[in-house]
């Protein structure tokens, strides 16, 4: 995963360790266990993202864009831009910015900021299941929206940026 090789190739990732007489153990030879093991990573680093994130106390930016695949489906991918401080002998010694993968989403047919603002409340509260309060987090640490500009984001009576500001209730 960490190359970007697709699981389809994971047979001769398999052949070519074997090759080199690398050690696999007994349940690398399956895809369907590389599917397995790297969805638990996934899982794993996602709940600890969610964890890190809903104990920050840094200002948080949400980024998303969204997309349609070949089968009409509509798709939103976001992102959290925050700040981290880099620790040295227990201090912070410089701030610098780092960007999240959060998730992505999937729509219904509709595409609007309404549909946004609905899936995006959907994925945190299906988080705040998982005990992290990230809705909070998002509510208090929330500063700024970024996206590609499209009008059902941006614009002024009823864009994603007016819903969201009602949803963390004031001005981001």
């Amino acid at each position: 995963a960490l190359m970007n090789i697709p699981l389809f190739q994971h047979e001769n990732v398999v052949d070519l360790l074997k090759s080199s007489q690398a050690k696999l153990g007994v349940h690398h030879y399956e895809r369907t266990s590389a599917l397995r093991m790297l969805l638990l990573i996934s899982d794993t680093f996602h709940l600890k993202l969610l964890k890190h994130l809903s104990e920050s106390q840094y200002p948080i930016s949400l980024i998303l864009d969204a997309t349609t695949d070949a089968r009409g489906k509509h798709y939103v991918i976001v992102y959290f831009r925050s700040i981290e401080g880099d620790k040295s002998d227990g201090e912070i010694k410089q701030y610098r910015p780092i960007l999240y993968f959060y998730k992505l989403l999937e729509f219904g047919i509709e595409e609007n900021s309404q549909a946004y603002l609905n899936i995006l409340e959907s994925a945190l509260t299906d988080e705040m299941e998982k005990t992290y309060n990230l809705e909070r987090t998002i509510k208090t640490n929330l500063v700024a929206m970024g996206s590609d500009g499209a009008s059902d984001k941006k614009r002024k009576n009823n864009g994603l940026i007016v819903k969201l500001n009602e949803f963390v209730g004031r001005n981001i």
